[in-house]
């Protein structure tokens, strides 16, 4: 923060003092300085008047202390609304569809949440949701009704040609939009909903996935669905997956994959990638997005000519950014008054006279038009006909609309087409917080100051690419480009991320590589020039003979040793730290011994040979593996030969290859 001020530095002696010095040259005919003078008690009036002048100079108000934050580009965060997924239903027999208007407001108990969009809730469920894949055909039709048992939407691998049914029990009607909400088991769902805009225009997929559905029309086969908007990122986070139903969509069974006839869907893995292969916790029908807000209008008064009129609002919980007020006014070239819409700023001081502004103070809920120099002042109508009216704003209780599952249950007022819906959430709501107090936003400031927001050094350009938004990145490492000389290139970095995966030697998609460069992109410094890469793997083998103490079984000692080098030579759990492998670290045999006899049942080892495959190496004359700046290493099929006794002279034998 900015340092505070001391302007009280003189006191009320040093004042007295220094204006009795200035007598002789300012009044050389006052020659009386003693205290009955008049004049010097007059003197210490002044002196006084000074002192607590300066004293409350000093003192630094509420207002002030936001105008620092504002010189910082902090200002207190407002309330936030708490967001859910909310689940329609038809009642049973119901033949039509019903469509529930955005802004349609849900009850949970005291609570108001509203709906975030139209949704449209037809006469169908889901019948059936199966994927298959190179591992096999799976239903996973009871996981997703059950909750809380993820399955893997294309399997372990999410291979090339992967695929997801998911088929309807009854037509879906032609033209009508309808959404698929996925959400998935890692929490991805909410992640994604603090991502900014600038975040969601740079996200890149992992993998492509091509929808489909299956149509008996004179065409016939599997054919591109039509879709309005796929908030999943090809199923790389939660979200909605909306898409125009297709007249021709048609009922079959599907041999091999369902004996059930329904009205199928099907997404295909077309492009491969996935860091992460998709976990899905549940698909669900009829499901929208709702907030925690309550969205009302209200009519303030009218315009009185005098400044600085205010308003204070029935509700104390009002959100800023939600204000939209209309003032009545008469056209100047006559006619019918008509309301104009005026616009709230944060601050009046820097509006002129013919501007429609006002501030808005939420914390007392108040509204504050100008006095007519800085901001316009509201018209003032013939009559006595109220012409200032907040034609539209929305309250907010915070954090009290965090509520369980399960709470929204009913509507606030359901008109005859909603009465006969159920609603429920499925998942608690989450994201509600209370308005950000000024002592709150001055420890975040001093928080903001002191965190990475522009990469200068190699481990600024690290730790921007370990918050990339909407991807995991588990490890980065920023090498400067070296030249012919083997000194750093002033302005060219290479930055190496390594995704969060459960392959053996986890790859960043495509995708991935553009999304990491374009978060690091807004970051660098001008002129500097990024690249953002893979990691160099190389694979590693290690062959090796062990002798085991008695009581201890060849069998079971050599497989625990295999598993000892998997984990140390783990690009993300390895290493001599076990925080990953470093970047370019040479694999020493020395340390492979170490590894070996530290594992429970191991006498002694011998024999220990390193071979390398794939990758950027070289290898020393002591069989030690040197890798590139960029390079990693990961497991091969390690050879482990285990041996009762003294090794060379075993009387019982085993043998373990280790598979990764």
């Amino acid at each position: 923060m900015l340092p505070i001020p001391n302007l009280d530095d003189k006191t009320f002696a040093q004042l007295t003092d220094e204006a009795v010095k200035t007598i002789p040259r300012l009044a050389p005919q006052w020659t009386d300085h003693n205290l009955h003078d008049p004049g010097m008690t007059m003197l210490d009036l002044f002196g006084w008047l000074t002192e607590m002048q300066q004293f409350y100079m000093d003192q630094i108000r509420p207002d002030s202390e936001r105008n620092y934050l504002k010189l910082l580009g902090v200002r207190p965060r407002d309330a936030r609304p708490a967001r859910t997924e909310v689940t329609f239903g038809l009642p049973p027999g119901a033949a039509s569809p019903v469509t529930v208007p955005k802004g349609t407001k849900l009850a949970a108990e005291d609570l108001v949440f509203e709906i975030e969009r139209d949704l449209t809730v037809v006469p169908a469920e889901l019948a059936r949701i199966v994927s298959a894949h190179a591992g096999g055909v799976i239903d996973h039709t009871d996981a997703n009704r059950r909750g809380g048992l993820h399955y893997a939407a294309f399997g372990p691998k999410a291979e090339l040609g992967s695929r997801l049914y998911i088929g309807f029990d009854a037509p879906l009607p032609a033209g009508i939009e309808i959404s698929l909400t996925f959400q998935l088991a890692d929490g991805e769902g909410a992640h994604a909903a603090m991502l900014s805009d600038q975040d969601l225009a740079d996200f890149a997929p992992s993998a492509t996935v091509s929808w489909e559905y299956w149509s008996d029309g004179d065409e016939g086969g599997w054919m591109a669905l039509p879709l309005v908007q796929d908030a999943t990122a090809m199923l790389s986070r939660s979200g909605a997956l909306r898409f125009a139903a297709p007249a021709s969509l048609s009922r079959r069974a599907l041999p091999g994959i369902s004996e059930l006839a329904c009205y199928w869907l099907r997404a295909v893995v077309t492009v491969p990638g996935y860091e992460m292969p998709p976990r899905v916790d549940a698909i669900m029908l009829h499901t929208v997005g709702a907030v925690q807000l309550d969205t009302l209008s209200e009519t303030l008064g009218r315009g009185s000519g005098l400044p600085w009129q205010t308003f204070r609002l029935d509700r104390l919980t009002a959100l800023p950014d939600s204000l939209g007020l209309d003032i009545i006014e008469t056209p100047p070239e006559g006619g019918d008054a008509q309301p104009v819409r005026w616009t709230r700023v944060d601050s009046l001081d820097g509006s002129g006279r013919e501007d429609r502004h006002y501030t808005f103070d939420a914390d007392a809920g108040i509204i504050t038009f100008g006095d007519g120099i800085t901001g316009r002042l509201p018209e003032v109508p013939l009559g006595k006909e109220e012409n200032i009216v907040l034609s539209v704003y929305a309250v907010t209780e915070g954090d009290r609309g965090n509520v369980p599952a399960g709470s929204i249950s009913g509507f606030v007022q359901p008109s005859s087409e909603l009465a006969g819906l159920a609603v429920v959430n499925r998942k608690p709501a989450v994201g509600g917080a209370a308005a950000e107090t000024l002592s709150a936003a001055k420890s975040r400031a001093r928080s903001e100051l002191a965190s990475v927001q522009r990469a200068v050094t190699s481990e600024d350009y690290e730790m921007l690419a370990l918050s990339t938004p909407g991807f995991r990145v588990a490890r980065a490492k920023a090498v400067p480009l070296q030249g012919e000389d083997g000194r750093a290139v002033e302005g060219r970095v290479t930055v190496v991320i390594v995704p969060l995966s459960e392959y053996p030697n986890p790859l960043p998609s495509e995708g991935f590589l553009r999304t990491v460069c374009r978060h690091l992109d807004r970051h660098r410094l001008l002129g500097t020039e990024l690249r953002v890469l893979p990691p160099n793997y190389v694979k590693v083998a290690v062959e090796a003979e062990v002798s085991v103490r008695q009581g201890y079984g060849t069998d079971t000692t050599a497989a625990k040793a295999a598993d000892a080098l998997n984990r140390f030579l783990h690009p993300l759990t390895g290493g001599p730290e076990g925080r990953g492998w470093p970047f370019g670290r040479t694999v020493y045999v020395s340390e492979v011994y170490e590894v070996l006899e530290g594992v429970a049942g191991v006498d002694a080892v011998a024999n220990v040979r390193l071979l390398a495959s794939e990758g950027t190496f070289s290898q020393a004359e002591d069989g030690s593996l040197a890798i590139s700046p960029f390079g990693l290493v990961y497991s091969d099929r390690h050879q482990v030969t285990a041996a009762s006794g003294d090794i060379g002279c075993a009387t019982q034998g085993g043998y373990y290859d280790s598979v990764r």
